[in-house]
């Protein structure tokens, strides 16, 4: 569902390709089912848009001094876009969460064949709740280049956990990569 006139007090539940994301679908069923009004998704992207205000702060603060750690957390959390779009129900922070725990586990956790097969599980989790999330692949790819291992440790985890959302594209659409819901 679109829509164009934010003048009114209904929230939004939208997506850019007109169809819902996948994961994000998933998430939100027990909440409509339970509640069967849309304003709890609002609560439920809130608390998960607190979330990922204290990863991120976890993530810079690994890098950063305090203060500028508390300073770029504090942009993030008053950022004008997500201020404006507070009303949405849309998938960003479902998808920032992911990428926020797949870069916490690479960042902390010590090299594992399961740490790198969790990251593909994340990183297929983040691509089925929107696209773009499948950007997360050749970053690692990238970033492990020297390390084959660990990069079939990231495409095992990926292909487990996407291959049923990739066969049903398949066998409905007769492509893995197409579908109306992504």
């Amino acid at each position: 569902m679109l829509k164009w006139n934010f003048f009114n007090n209904s929230p939004v539940v939208t997506s850019a390709f007109e169809g819902k994301p996948f994961l994000s679908s998933i998430i939100f069923a027990p909440v409509l089912f339970i509640f069967k009004n849309n304003y709890y998704l609002q609560i439920l992207l809130f608390i998960i848009f607190s979330i990922d205000v204290v990863l991120f702060y976890i993530i810079c603060r690994k890098y950063l001094s305090i203060f500028f750690a508390v300073a770029a957390t504090f942009l993030l959390a008053v950022n004008p876009n997500i201020l404006i779009t507070n009303r949405m129900i849309l998938s960003e922070p479902i998808l920032l969460f992911f990428v926020l725990i797949v870069l916490i586990i690479h960042l902390f956790k010590k090299n594992s064949g399961i740490k790198y097969f969790a990251i593909g599980m994340l990183i297929a989790c983040a691509f089925l709740t929107k696209n773009e999330g499948i950007l997360l692949l050749p970053a690692f790819a990238l970033s492990l280049y020297k390390n084959v291992k660990n990069i079939v440790f990231i495409l095992l985890g990926f292909m487990i956990t996407s291959f049923p959302y990739l066969i049903l594209n398949y066998l409905t659409n007769n492509s893995p990569l197409y579908s109306y819901n992504i």
